[in-house]
Formats: structure tokens, sequence, C-alpha cells
């Protein structure tokens, strides 16, 4: 692409986006309607869901179910971060060193706020094996030192423990949860099971990327202290779509990103460690502290950090229970599509579980159509992410920029295949 048509590219784009901003504040006045004070089911009533799309580049042929491996941005973050970055270039020493690292510092409260956290908790990092891979450094475990971690783990957060087992000979220890596990009470105890007197840490998924099961954080949180281990939790399927509040979790570390269902700037991320264990957890990128910029730390995407914030923002306009709950309901769609198509399993809990997340994830009982269910999402041009773990095929999740009818032709596609 030439340089005259990159710049042509980004004024059609300016133009683009300022037009839907300026729909996005008709479709958003129900706030001024429903007030701060609205159950989270009279939101969900208020928003005009069918024009949350309009605020999305989104390509409306897709049904996009894939939200789990990285989201859409909302135009309100993409404009955020277009200003920022345009604001830098005009002087980049003076703007990146001045008022545009001063915006990026500013929105770590944001964070704070999202996570429920002390300020000074929060870290910007450039994704969940980001901020997990600083934990795992920071703790500075020795060779005969156990971690705990599940059979249902994403290689995001599994991999730092596989290195310290590799170079440093820690021992790594698996819980098997079942895709789905019967109850809570099975994770707990399960993972019980694994602790050993050398247990160091127990590292989970509050949400498994395989099987979409919501885990008992807070109880493995008790079980953890109770055992004298700290509990580290990745959570890159959980914030933006599910409640988030470390304190009430009452784990050690919690690492997430901001690409995925918090519809952020792909490559950033957040990591919370506990003002409790910042004695133990103390990897060098952090020796200066939690900023955005730290001598040690270096420079870091303030543009796309700024981004994430926007959009952290832009989803609370909406109301972040409303977000919950819309999400939820989309699904219970989900599943109950699922549930009534001949020749799968679903490996999610049902609706209503406490351990039920956003995520539903299924396997073709009959694997010599699997070729053919993934032949006829390609042609409707539906989105899932394809697993390949613990035998499970499929995930699917929906967010705010879809509609039921996503949903429906998901279903008509599958049924297509499978017939």
């Amino acid at each position: 692409m030439t340089t005259t048509g990159f710049a042509d590219r980004l004024r059609l784009s300016r133009r683009e986006t300022l037009r839907a901003l300026g729909g996005a504040a008709a479709g958003l006045s129900f706030m001024r309607m429903a007030g701060a004070t609205a159950s989270a089911a009279d939101r969900v009533a208020a928003v005009d869901w069918e024009q949350i799309p309009s605020q999305f580049l989104m390509d409306p042929e897709l049904a996009y179910l894939n939200t789990g491996s990285l989201g859409a941005s909302p135009l309100a973050a993409l404009e955020a971060a277009r200003a920022a970055a345009q604001q830098i270039e005009q002087n980049p020493v003076a703007q990146g060193f001045g008022p545009v690292l001063a915006d990026a510092e500013k929105t770590r409260q944001v964070f704070a706020d999202l996570l429920g956290c002390k300020l000074e908790e929060v870290c910007v990092t450039g994704n969940t094996s980001d901020g997990m891979n600083l934990v795992a450094e920071g703790l500075n475990l020795q060779p005969g030192d156990h971690v705990v971690t599940t059979n249902h783990e994403h290689a995001g957060g599994r991999r730092c423990w596989e290195f310290l087992a590799k170079r440093r000979g820690v021992i790594l220890d698996f819980a098997d949860i079942g895709s789905p596990p019967a109850s809570e009470d099975e994770v707990v105890d399960r993972v019980a099971s694994a602790i050993t007197p050398k247990t160091r840490v127990i590292s989970v998924s509050q949400v498994t990327f395989s099987s979409g099961v919501q885990l008992p954080i807070a109880r493995l949180s008790e079980l953890a202290h109770r055992s004298g281990c700290l509990l580290c939790v990745d959570g890159a399927q959980a914030a933006g779509a599910l409640p988030v509040n470390v304190a009430e979790l009452g784990c050690d570390t919690y690492a997430t990103s901001g690409h995925k269902w918090l519809l952020g700037a792909k490559g950033t991320g957040l990591l919370y460690v506990s003002e409790r264990v910042k004695d133990r957890v103390a990897p060098m990128r952090l020796d200066d502290g939690y900023g955005v910029y730290t001598a040690i730390g270096g420079t870091n995407d303030m543009v796309g950090i700024i981004g994430l914030a926007a959009a952290v923002e832009w989803a609370g306009t909406l109301g972040h229970a409303a977000v919950f709950e819309r999400i939820m309901r989309s699904r219970e769609e989900l599943y109950a599509a699922l549930a009534v198509q001949p020749g799968v399993k679903i490996n999610s809990p049902p609706s209503g579980s406490s351990m039920a997340s956003h995520l539903v994830c299924f396997t073709i009982e009959d694997h010599d159509k699997l070729g053919k269910v993934n032949e006829q999402f390609a042609k409707d041009k539906i989105v899932v992410k394809t697993v390949h773990h613990g035998g499970i095929d499929f995930r699917v999740g929906c967010h705010v920029y879809n509609r039921p009818e996503d949903i429906s032709r998901f279903a008509a596609s599958l049924k297509a295949a499978m017939t």
C-alpha cells in the first residue's frame, strides 16, 4: 500500500468512525432514562441491542462467535487510540513522555476499578501469558517445589510453569477436573488431592478455555491459603464477560487479556498482584513499580493502553452488569440450540449451574463428520474456536455485538452439517 493510499484510507476511517460515534449518542441515551440504580435486567431491557453492532467494524456477513480468541473493539476505543497515536506523532518525545504518557498512566485507575483492587496492585501487560510469565518468574521457585494446576489450562497459563519445570526442577502436578465436573465440590476435592507438603502454588483458570467451566475461585483461594500456597489465576476468559472482583475472589495474582472480552487493543493485558504477596512475586520488570513507564520496564504501548481503557469505559456506559447479563442470555440460547442437536455432546455445565460461564464447548460424537462440520461453518461464515483439547472440538461464545440471528445461523449451519 502506498503512503498516499494509507492516508486516504485513514481519512475514510475517520469519517466513518465519527459518523458511527454520532449514532452511538442516540443509541446510548438509555442511561439518562434507566438511571444508575437500575437493575441489570432493567438496564438490559433499556439498551437498544440492535444498535450496538453498528459501533463495531465487524464484517456483517460473519456470525462471529469467537471472542474467546480475539474480540472486536468498539469504535469509541478505536477513535481514542487513533487520537492518541496522532498526538504522539506530532512530537514523539514531548508527547510520548508528556501528555500521552500521563493519559496512559491515568488509565490504570480504570483497570483498578474494573478488577476491584488498589492502583498499586495493577499493571498493564501485553496479554495474559505475559502476566502469567511475570508471576512465574517473580516467585523464585526452587528445585523440588510443586505447582498444582488442572488438565484444562491454556498453554498461555501453563507454559510458564512448564518452563520452570524444565529449567529449575519445579514439579508440576495436575488435577483432573472433568469436562464438565459434576460439582464445585469435585473441583475443590481434586485440587486438594493434588497438593503435597511441597506445593507452593495453585494455578488455575477462572474459566477454562476448553470446556467453559467457571471454577470456584474463592473456594480455591481458601484452600490454597490453608495449605500455605499462593493462588494464581488465569483470567483470560473471564474479565469483561463475568464480574471480576479480585478482593472477593481472594486470589493472590490475576492475569487477563485486554483483547478478548474486554474488547480492547490487541496485545494488551492486565496483571493484579495483591499487596500482601508483592515481596514473594517480584519479577525484574516490575522492580521499579507498576507504572506504564519505568526505567526497568521501558516504553510500553501507550496507544493500546489508552484504547483498552476507552473500551472498558464504553462497556461501562452500557452498564457492566447489563453487558454480563446480555452475554449470559446469549449463552443460554447457544446451549439450548446445542442441546437439541443430535450427535453433539456438550462439554460445558448446563445453564443455571454455578460453574456455567458464557462459553459453551462441544464435541461431535461421530468424528467422521468433523470435517464436514468445519467445511459447513466456513461456507456459512460461522466463526468458532476449534479447541482440540481433552477430546473437545469446538467453543462458542457471544458478546454484545452478536445478534440472535447469529445463534440461529450457527444452529442451522451445524444442523446442515450433521444431517
